[in-house]
């Protein structure tokens, strides 16, 4: 009975997990940055990070931070976008950048990733931290 239980608790905690990505906004006019579109592979030795960087020109216009467990996208939009008149309470706002926070699955060692960019697509391998310990058998 106890199983079932936690079964829906986890189903639970997967739905508000997905109704608060729905809710939440792809932009900030604040940062006037908008929000790139993201994939997360998490292979056996490393996690492969896909984002999608239209309208960003050169590499020189990305900037990355990575550490064991988080990831953090900034890039420069060749030339601003700007939204007239969307929606009833956003007007006349203008992106000039791209920003993304991404939380890993696994910790990773940040001095080794290397990245790609490539016709407005970065691509990102960060391998897996994993430690290995010898044991004596007494």
């Amino acid at each position: 009975m106890s199983e079932r239980r936690g079964i829906w608790g986890w189903i639970e905690d997967l739905l508000a997990e997905v109704e608060g990505a729905m809710i939440r906004p792809s932009w900030s006019a604040s940062d006037r940055c908008l929000e790139p579109l993201v994939e997360v592979e998490n292979r056996e030795n490393e996690i492969i990070i896909t984002a999608d960087l239209p309208c960003v020109e050169k590499k020189e216009d990305i900037s990355l931070e990575v550490s064991e467990d988080l990831l953090e996208i900034k890039a420069m939009l060749k030339q601003a976008v700007k939204w007239e008149k969307w929606g009833v309470v956003q007007k006349n706002i203008e992106f000039t950048a791209f920003k993304k926070v991404v939380a890993l699955p696994e910790r990773v060692k940040p001095e080794e990733a290397s990245a790609v960019f490539k016709r407005g697509v970065l691509r990102i391998k960060l391998p897996k931290a994993r430690r290995k310990f010898s044991l004596k058998v007494s």
